[in-house]
């Protein structure tokens, strides 16, 4: 809210209000101008025209002095944006007046300064803003001044009582807001009434439809009972509400910005297993690979499954999505298991892998060898899987053929040892000194259930078989 300084003469004012006091001389008030200056560092007392003028107001009504004196006379001032082309604020007021004798100049009267301006906006066609000030000054002795008040601005009261005086209205004519009222002829309204709640009053040419409220919860249409729905558990169009329950639609709801569907979750694809035997730690080492599709859902776990491959009760271990490696304890030698894994999301779970079955024993043969030192230590070989044998000269798959091809039967002893049965036989070296080669020499092997040491060697020298 704007807030002004109380008017201050200049010297001009001041002289002329001291002369009039005196009966000298009489003056009148001539017009009201506003600027946009700062004048609060400025001398308004010699100050003969308001600097920088941006609009001349109007002098709108005389105002007695509050004080009942006659040495005060107040003048009601307003200022508009009419045609007014850029914003400013009225950081003073300003009335002008003039000495009643011949040759006299229009000259600074009083200024008023602003403590907190009000800020006139710039023309705006919609709206007009005015603003109103009531403006005191010192003037010596009324009766010795006058005040230019605009003529268009107030009408006098015998004008008004006669304006009243001539309307003459019949009232029998008019409607009356809190009596019943009877219309006759052909009335038209420009806009569809309505009643005391704002509803619009329906067209007779638009009801085709005739309903009537029987006053138990249902509704007759055209001659048909029904039961109107419950506004508070039907889906609206607006606003936001909470729906319940599962709700099946044929067709995916569409997202009215963009025109595309919504997506429906669905479980998660299959994920990877993989599956080894550690025979260090005598465990299961599993990986987990995400499936490539999540279902448009994250995963929140994997369900792993393993068991002996004996029995049918699966034992299930969950597994984190950020720790998709880890190890199976608890192994019992030699048996064998069975393993499979499943992804799960918020909506379910997804198909399990094909089963992986892996046994605690690897099946490959393995050696021993030693370094000749004196501590008679043997060193346990690698697996012999890939390497090649020779026998009598030819290569052979060192696995498939004898010995290590016979090498199939496994047995336990009563402690729950596992043994491989190993055949016994004979390697000969020959070795003729003329040529710089040796011969290697294996002999045949047989093993059955029935006997533990091989019964015959074969000579490789005579071709024959020899009995043990």
């Amino acid at each position: 809210m704007s807030e002004y300084h109380d008017s201050q003469l200049t010297a001009f004012g001041a002289d002329l209000a001291q002369r009039a006091s005196n009966g000298d001389t009489k003056f009148t008030i001539t017009k009201a101008t506003s600027t946009a200056d700062d004048l609060s560092q400025t001398d308004l007392s010699q100050l003969i025209t308001l600097p920088h003028e941006k609009q001349t107001g109007e002098i709108d009504r005389i105002l007695p002095d509050p004080n009942g004196g006659t040495k005060v006379k107040g003048t009601k001032v307003s200022f508009d944006n009419l045609n007014l082309t850029e914003s400013y604020p009225i950081q003073a007021m300003a009335l002008y007046a003039k000495e009643d004798v011949d040759g006299a100049k229009e000259q600074l009267y009083a200024v008023t300064t602003a403590a907190d301006p009000e800020t006139m906006p710039k023309s705006d066609s919609a709206v007009m803003f005015t603003f109103s000030a009531s403006i005191y000054v010192i003037v010596g002795n009324a009766s010795q001044v006058t005040i230019n008040v605009n003529p268009d601005s107030f009408a006098t009261k015998e004008y008004v009582a006669d304006a009243i005086a001539n309307v003459k209205v019949d009232t029998s004519d008019l409607a009356k807001l809190s009596q019943d009222n009877y219309y006759t002829g052909d009335n038209q309204f420009k806009y569809d009434p309505v009643n005391k709640d704002g509803d619009a009053y329906g067209l007779a040419k638009n009801i085709d439809t005739k309903v009537t409220d029987n006053a138990d919860g249902t509704i007759t249409v055209n001659g048909k009972t029904y039961t109107p729905a419950d506004d508070s558990k039907v889906v609206h169009t607006s606003g936001d509400e909470e729906i319940a329950g599962t709700k099946t639609f044929d067709t995916a709801p569409i997202d009215k910005t963009t025109g595309n569907p919504y997506i429906t979750a669905k479980a998660p694809g299959i994920p990877k297993l993989a599956v080894t035997y550690n025979a260090t730690s005598k465990a299961f080492d599993y990986t987990l690979t995400a499936p490539e599709k999540d279902g448009l859902s994250d995963i929140i776990q994997y369900n792993l499954l393993w068991k002996d491959h004996s029995v049918d009760d699966w034992t299930t271990v969950i597994v984190k999505p950020d720790a998709l490696t880890g190890q199976l304890t608890g192994v019992d030698i030699p048996k064998t298991y069975d393993f499979k894994a499943a992804a799960q999301n918020a909506v379910g779970s997804s198909d399990s892998t094909d089963v992986i079955t892996v046994p605690t024993v690897d099946g490959n043969i393995y050696g021993a060898s030693w370094d000749g030192s004196p501590s008679g230590t043997l060193q346990r070989t690698d697996a012999a899987v890939g390497l090649k044998a020779g026998i009598n000269g030819a290569q052979n798959d060192f696995d498939t053929l004898g010995p290590w091809g016979l090498m199939d039967k496994t047995v336990t002893d009563s402690y729950g040892n596992a043994f491989v049965w190993v055949p016994k036989f004979y390697i000969r070296k020959t070795q003729d000194k003329s040529k710089p080669l040796s011969t290697w020499q294996v002999s045949l092997v047989k093993q059955g259930a029935d006997w533990y040491l091989p019964n015959c060697f074969y000579d490789f020298d005579t071709s024959n078989v020899k009995l043990s």
